[in-house]
């Protein structure tokens, strides 16, 4: 097989696994008489065996090569560097859990991973011979286990109409399915999440610097912290607080929901205590503690307010600096 024939195989994977779950999302019209699909978790868990058996990959594993491989078809072929935001913004996946699947297909030869030139903050995936040619044998597979009478809703770019087609007939690779019934939105959701993931990493990696471009400058936080300003310098001076009490702080997102201009989500914060907190010596201790936040974006893709909430008290009772609860 031909690099590029490969490439043009495994460019229709995500939306052909995003159909399984569109399909049972939307709702039909009354002159649709088709037959009801089979559930959402049937068809993957189809999917997942499939590929399990034939190829050694679990869906997500697919997903990622499947990502890897489009970014090639869009750049016209060749090895193509994919920063790792952008595949845990596309496939929704925490940054703890996109490392793991990484590590596992890089242990396979599928993938390589190094950090860019002259910014060694950003990781970035390329796919091996290897891995482009398991990625097209893996889509084949998985386009012969979804019966060819499968019907999904895919936007008409140019009338912005809802049209329902066969997969294997009219609907291409650039009609994405939405499970909205409005066009755009799927594009605006991927905006803002990956804006959120692009600001979770500026605070993580220390980058506090990038949050001017993620942050309007108007931007309202309505949870702020003691004296918080306005826009990203309230931000920075927030965070930059937190990190350095916590030097290796990490923020692990553990469950997202989006609209087309806000995220909800809960998360855990983690880090060692080695400087001052609140006006404390630093105690050495670790913690950890979850919270929740919504956020919600403007047309540009920047943050403009923000809602959110976490359990400070447990953190400082982790510390042995809160009130100790009543016995």
């Amino acid at each position: 097989m031909s690099r590029s024939e490969g490439i043009r195989s495994a460019r229709p994977a995500i939306g052909l696994v995003r159909s399984l779950v569109v399909t049972n999302m939307i709702d039909r019209e009354p002159s649709d008489t088709a037959p009801p699909p089979p559930s959402i978790l049937w068809n993957l868990g189809l999917l997942h065996g499939e590929l399990r058996a034939r190829h050694g990959l679990a869906l997500h594993d697919h997903l990622v090569l499947a990502v890897l491989a489009e970014a090639e078809a869009e750049a016209g072929g060749g090895p193509v560097p994919v920063p790792v935001a952008r595949l845990t913004a596309v496939l929704g996946e925490s940054g703890s859990r996109m490392t793991f699947l990484l590590k596992g297909l890089q242990a396979a030869g599928l993938i390589e991973r190094d950090r860019r030139a002259g910014d060694r903050r950003t990781v970035e995936v390329t796919l091996t011979d290897a891995g482009r040619a398991r990625s097209a044998d893996a889509e084949r597979t998985a386009r012969a286990a979804v019966p060819a009478s499968r019907r999904l809703t895919c936007w008409e770019p140019a009338a912005g109409v809802r049209s329902v087609h066969g997969v294997d007939a009219d609907c291409s690779a650039d009609d994405r399915p939405v499970p909205e019934t409005r066009p755009g939105v799927l594009m605006a959701q991927q905006a803002n999440i990956a804006a959120q993931t692009a600001f979770g990493e500026a605070v993580v990696s220390g980058d506090l610097e990038a949050l001017d471009g993620i942050v309007a400058p108007d931007s309202v936080d309505h949870d702020p912290a003691p004296g918080q300003a306005r826009g990203p310098e309230g931000y920075k001076a927030m965070f930059g607080a937190l990190r350095a009490a916590f030097p290796d702080l990490h923020v692990e997102v553990e469950h997202l929901l989006a609209t087309d201009d806000e995220l909800a989500f809960a998360y855990t914060i983690s880090g060692t205590h080695l400087g001052p907190l609140m006006g404390q010596p630093p105690t050495g201790r670790k913690v950890s503690y979850r919270g929740m936040q919504i956020s919600r974006f403007d047309g540009d893709g920047k943050l403009v307010e923000r809602w959110g909430s976490s359990d400070e008290l447990g953190m400082l009772r982790q510390l042995g600096l809160g009130v100790r609860p009543p016995r």
